[in-house]
């Protein structure tokens, strides 16, 4: 007999029971293992002030004397923006490469981590990360790697503190703004902007640039809100690998990253496909107009001065006045001048040299156009009033009155005449002005008849028998090489070490005479202002007053101006004489034209303009009992002339 029995039912077995209990009671047990392990990560992400999450730099002014703005200091280059200046489509962007559930997690994303998980252990290897927004803001915002690094942690447990700190400040930002948004719906969504805005602010974007706003402009030359879709996705584009996938670095690597990022937008439906396919067809073009420290080399020096007094971490901070001696009317008629000056010289028919409106910036590249520095103190305090490094800051930051130093020429005379007057000569004394064998003073040609190329004219004359004023006024070559011999190299070198000028070499050479040892602008300016001033030499160049704090305290106040005790340049009668003698360059001498056209009227300074042999340099110093101007005209490299007979 043939007995029919019914299957029992599934849920009626025992071994399913009980298999059950042993899997609840095996997860109990690892979740409980698990929170054991993972409460150490825990307590490190809760020690963490979250409160200072949007403390990013804020740039430190530099004003001129007067407390006008000339510039801004930063470590990084940043300026914060709302997220309301920060376009819809480059926010898509962002969400469509970084975390495409930024708006459904809270600040980690577990269905990603198991995707992750996942693909890695499909993949045996880390090929997937599951780094949120948040998670990336927590990592930026409070340095987490150098933390891991620090005590020896590993990537992954770097992640899993990131994660905990992540949750933390979701949650924390909730309930700050929990009493303006009572809707939790509208509270998250207003969170998440928060999180965005201070993510876009914070993160690098290559070359320097921090935050979206630097970014946009040191690329594109745009504020964020006027970037086209391509322009976000290539921006976005960056934040995979700043150094490597900069459009400025590299062009070609960024537009298949920002490629990508259209496809991940095409995926996640933000743009069609008709739009997907006009922008993806699109090259990356660039348009560079970063935010910039400042204009020219004097905002080098500040960086230096205020990180020194103040200190890296506290500049970091920002928010700084940094009050210069600089004037900043000063500043930029000196600018403008110079850069006129020498757009007229490249104008010149004679003028061969590469020229500045055909430089293309290529990196490590020295440009070969003509260049030019300006420097004015006022040799009292010395406050500096202007300072023009270089021609173009934006194509070589080289420092040509700090770093450059060249021949003096025909500059030097006045160091000659001193020495004379200080050995007991006066300017009366009478010194023979004919023609010389060149092979005498070792400089310009090799043989033949020494050019009188000092005197600046055309067609020099020798006039046999003439006054020192003469020789000095009119920069008189030969003349000037017999006074010197007669008085001795020595005498005359030792006169050049007193005015702060360096004599090059162990043995001493005629063609010292003629200015043929390199000096500094900062180093000439030096020596004129000594003449100004009755023979004492200038107070130590300043180029800061004080800083404040945002607050308005006081944290640096530079030393007041020293007193002039260092040993005389020369004695005061002989200064005089000096800069009696120069003044007759300005009444009959190769400056009588330009001297009228002086604004201070009458003029009761001095000037001497400078030539080497060669052409290549030019010098042209210069006081008026206020201030000591110096500015010098020539290449970075090399020693041609800048034209013949440019004077």
């Amino acid at each position: 007999k043939t007995k029919n029995r019914r299957k029992r039912r599934f849920y009626k077995r025992k071994g399913l029971w009980v298999f059950l209990l042993l899997c609840i009671a095996a997860g109990i047990v690892g979740l409980r293992v698990a929170d054991q392990k993972l409460q150490p990560y825990k307590d490190q992400a809760a020690q963490i002030d979250i409160s200072t999450i949007d403390d990013v730099e804020i740039p430190s002014m530099i004003l001129d004397h007067k407390g006008r703005e000339i510039g801004r200091m930063f470590v990084e280059n940043r300026s914060k923006v709302a997220i309301e200046e920060v376009p819809q489509k480059l926010i898509d962007a962002l969400i469509a490469q970084e975390d495409q559930r930024f708006f459904k997690h809270n600040g980690v994303d577990q269905i990603g981590v198991a995707r992750a998980v996942w693909l890695n252990l499909k993949a045996r290897a880390v090929t997937q990360g599951a780094s949120t927004i948040t998670m990336q803001l927590a990592r930026n915002a409070f340095d987490l790697k150098s933390r891991s690094l620090a005590l020896g942690q590993t990537g992954i447990e770097r992640k899993i503190v990131e994660a905990f700190l992540a949750l933390r400040i979701e949650r924390h930002l909730m309930d700050a703004i929990a009493a303006d948004y009572p809707d939790e719906g509208q509270r998250k969504g207003r969170m998440k902007k928060m999180v965005l805005e201070y993510y876009l602010n914070r993160i690098p974007f290559g070359n320097g640039y921090y935050g979206v706003r630097s970014g946009a402009l040191g690329y594109f030359g745009k504020e964020p809100m006027a970037l086209t879709t391509e322009e976000c996705a290539s921006l976005v584009a960056c934040v995979k690998n700043p150094t490597q996938i900069s459009p400025l670095a590299n062009r070609t690597k960024n537009r298949k990253a920002r490629d990508h990022v259209l496809n991940r937008m095409l995926a996640e439906e933000m743009i069609t496909e008709s739009e997907w396919m006009t922008l993806s067809s699109r090259p990356v073009v660039v348009n560079p107009k970063p935010l910039r420290k400042g204009k020219s080399q004097f905002y080098e020096i500040v960086d230096d001065i205020a990180l020194e007094k103040v200190g890296i971490e506290a500049m970091s901070r920002g928010g700084f006045r940094i009050y210069t001696t600089i004037d900043r009317d000063v500043q930029n008629r000196a600018e403008r001048s110079l850069k006129k000056h020498l757009a007229r010289i490249e104008a010149q028919a004679e003028y061969s040299h590469p020229k500045h409106s055909e430089f293309k910036p290529d990196p490590g590249k020295v440009p070969a156009y003509l260049q030019g520095a300006a420097l004015m103190v006022d040799p009292d305090t010395g406050n500096v009033l202007a300072y023009v490094g270089g021609r173009d800051y934006a194509h070589s930051q080289y420092d040509f009155i700090e770093l450059g130093r060249r021949p003096f020429g025909t500059a030097y005379l006045p160091v000659v005449y001193a020495a004379a007057l200080e050995s007991g000569r006066h300017p009366c004394t009478m010194v023979r002005d004919e023609a010389m064998d060149a092979r005498a003073v070792a400089v310009g040609a090799q043989e033949g008849i020494l050019g009188e190329w000092g005197m600046e004219v055309r067609n020099p004359q020798y006039e046999g028998r003439i006054s020192s004023t003469r020789a000095l006024s009119t920069s008189k070559l030969a003349a000037t090489v017999r006074l010197g011999r007669e008085l001795g190299l020595e005498e005359v070198a030792a006169q050049a070490r007193a005015f702060g000028l360096p004599v090059d070499g162990e043995e001493l050479l005629t063609r010292m005479l003629l200015g043929h040892d390199s000096v500094s602008l900062k180093e000439a300016v030096g020596a004129y202002s000594a003449i100004s001033r009755k023979g004492n030499l200038p107070a130590d160049l300043r180029y800061i007053e004080r800083i404040e704090d945002a607050d308005g305290e006081i944290v640096y106040q530079a030393p007041a101006p020293r007193k002039n005790d260092a040993d005389p340049a020369c004695d005061e009668i002989t200064a005089y004489q000096v800069h009696d003698m120069l003044r007759e360059s300005l009444t009959e001498g190769n400056l009588a034209a330009e001297a009228a056209t002086l604004r201070q009227q009458p003029f009761h300074g001095a000037i001497k303009t400078g030539t080497t042999h060669e052409f290549a340099d030019g010098w042209c110093l210069g006081y008026n009992g206020n201030v000591t101007l110096g500015v010098w005209v020539g290449f970075h490299q090399g020693k041609e002339a800048i034209y013949e007979n440019a004077f």
